[in-house]
């Protein structure tokens, strides 16, 4: 499959959200804390997508979207927004103009078809 960056703002629930994507076969690496390092994090790993979870406090999500996009971004690296009301989606997507809006159940296939895409 790919490498996937989740960001999920609550730790004790980060693993449910992700251990369904390593059992698909994904590599996924997580973060769950800090607005600043899951900027730093997407920069260094340069995943094939970023998987922001918007459920849970999505003024995070906010924030890091601006960041990202302030820092440079990560190029052509696609953000997926999951579970975000349309407020928050808005938000986001006002930082990241292409960002992806998804349930948590259409994210498999739009990540391998976001995959495929980039590796053609």
């Amino acid at each position: 499959m790919g490498h996937v960056l989740l960001i999920h703002w609550k730790r004790d629930e980060v693993a449910s959200f992700s251990e369904p994507l390593r059992d698909a076969g994904w590599r996924v690496d997580t973060e769950h804390d800090d607005v600043e390092a899951a900027v730093r994090t997407a920069v260094e790993l340069a995943p094939d997508v970023i998987v922001l979870s918007l459920q849970r406090d999505a003024d995070r999500g906010r924030r890091f979207a601006d960041l990202l996009s302030r820092s440079g971004g990560v190029g052509g690296v696609p953000v997926v927004a999951v579970d975000g009301d349309e407020d928050a989606v808005a938000a986001v997507r006002q930082a990241i103009p292409h960002l992806r809006d998804v349930e948590w159940s259409e994210l498999p296939q739009t990540l391998r078809e976001l995959v495929d895409v980039r590796t053609g």
